[in-house]
């Protein structure tokens, strides 16, 4: 049974000096446990309040029949890898016929993501995101940091962690800042998860950055809250100046992967798999022997983790309540992904690697491994089941069967996922240009 140390802190450093005077703290009485899991929470009135909860062990079962995933086209795709979610659910239909560029756009560097909401486009690549209008003109531009920007459709923005650390909120109309908070860590961490669970706003960091491809380096993480108080009162800079709360989980765990559905968080850490609220309560803990690599959730919660165990590699499909009900172990000739697994809505998973797309079923089983031509960048699933996957130099479309088409080639490097939405238009980033294709 694996053990983590987690302690919960108030990090004041970049408050206003109103928050200064909540720093007076006191002492807090310890909750007796089993020690599967050390919580030490602090805030601005609280210190030392050490938390002790039970892990079950995560437990084998049989995988249900599960009717497909929801799917429907959407104008709207969140985040790289989708979602908060991470599973590159794409929310398009990919019809038929030839690809042709619609429009280009220049770019300052090889773009690494491109998302999107009705007639606006943000395309982001490192130290740098740009806005554009559904036709490629450019609306706004500014530097930022390596955390991948996440739209929130419901209030027309898009949110941001600055190379400064500054967590901005900002319009989708026109870029401008609707208001900011500091984050005062320093610059290592990156933010994979980014969501607004109505006046609470929760970020998980790790030290990895975003955009990288490969295995991860050894690291610590980070669950951060802030909850806001309406109305806001902003400062000349849109500082948020009356915060009602701003308290984190600082997670020494090795490795720690985590994604977001539902406004709830689900980690997976060396020996455990813990899921949080937007509150920041541990709300399930399950035990394990394994090291995770890769994570993704489907619109329900289930977890599809990568893992390494006893000498192997698996993916494993694991439950809200713990049970495991598919585990895959991946031959010598499949590589490990690239890219947390990719989730069908027909319930398949998709693994991307540096040169091949694995196809599994529900059940855990192998359907199909194929070479990805000139070697992969990325790729996601469209409503219609096609996986689109991005080449080095191609866009190509794999049906359920495994069979693909070479839907456009490109002169020059392509550098990010390809994206489709409700919109029938293809955006991806090949060079220096940012390239909308329509049939």
């Amino acid at each position: 049974m694996g053990t983590f140390r987690i302690s919960r802190r108030c990090f004041l450093a970049g408050f206003p000096a109103a928050y200064a005077q909540l720093a007076q703290r006191k002492s807090a009485p310890v909750q007796q446990g089993k020690p599967v899991i050390d919580i030490v929470h602090s805030s601005t009135t609280v210190t030392g309040q050490k938390l002790l909860y039970s892990a079950q062990p995560l437990r084998d079962g049989a995988p249900p029949s599960r009717p497909p995933a929801p799917a429907a086209e959407e104008p709207f795709l969140a985040r790289h890898f989708g979602s908060n979610a991470a599973n590159s659910r794409l929310p398009g239909v990919l019809p038929e016929g030839p690809w042709k560029i619609k429009w280009s756009t220049a770019l300052s560097s090889e773009g690494a993501s491109v998302i999107r909401a009705g007639d606006r486009i943000i395309c982001q690549w490192s130290g740098q995101w740009r806005l554009y209008d559904s036709a490629g003109k450019q609306m706004q531009d500014r530097y930022c940091g390596k955390t991948p920007i996440v739209i929130d459709e419901r209030s027309a923005t898009f949110q941001l962690v600055t190379d400064a650390l500054g967590w901005e909120v900002r319009t989708l109309s026109a870029g401008e800042m609707v208001f900011q908070n500091a984050l005062p860590y320093d610059e290592t961490y990156s933010w994979p998860v980014l969501f607004r669970n109505g006046s609470r706003m929760v970020a998980f960091a790790n030290v990895q950055p975003a955009f990288r491809h490969g295995p991860p380096p050894k690291s610590s993480a980070l669950l951060q809250l802030i909850e806001l108080t309406a109305p806001m009162e902003l400062d000349a800079s849109k500082l948020v100046r009356n915060l009602k709360r701003f308290e984190a989980l600082e997670i020494a765990a090795e490795n720690s992967r985590a994604a977001a559905v539902n406004g709830s968080v689900t980690m997976a850490a060396p020996d455990g798999l813990l899921r949080f609220d937007s509150d920041l309560k541990l709300t399930a803990a399950f035990s394990g022997k394994f090291t995770p690599t890769q994570i993704s959730l489907d619109e329900s919660g289930w977890a599809c983790i990568f893992v390494k165990v006893d000498g192997g590699r698996a993916v494993w499909m694991v439950t809200p309540e713990g049970v495991r009900v598919a585990n895959w172990q991946l031959p010598k000739e499949v590589d490990d992904p690239i890219q947390p697994p990719i989730l069908g809505y027909d319930r398949r998973m998709y693994l991307l690697t540096k040169a091949q797309l694995a196809a599994v079923d529900p059940q855990g089983r192998l359907l199909w491994t194929k070479v990805v031509p000139g070697g992969s960048v990325g790729g996601g699933v469209t409503v219609n089941g096609r996986v689109l996957v991005t080449s080095s130099t191609s866009l190509l479309a794999f049906t359920p069967d495994g069979e693909h088409t070479v839907l456009r080639r490109f002169d020059e490097p392509v550098s990010s996922p390809a994206i489709i939405t409700s919109h029938r238009e293809i955006l991806l980033s090949a060079g220096k240009q940012l390239h909308c294709l329509a049939i």
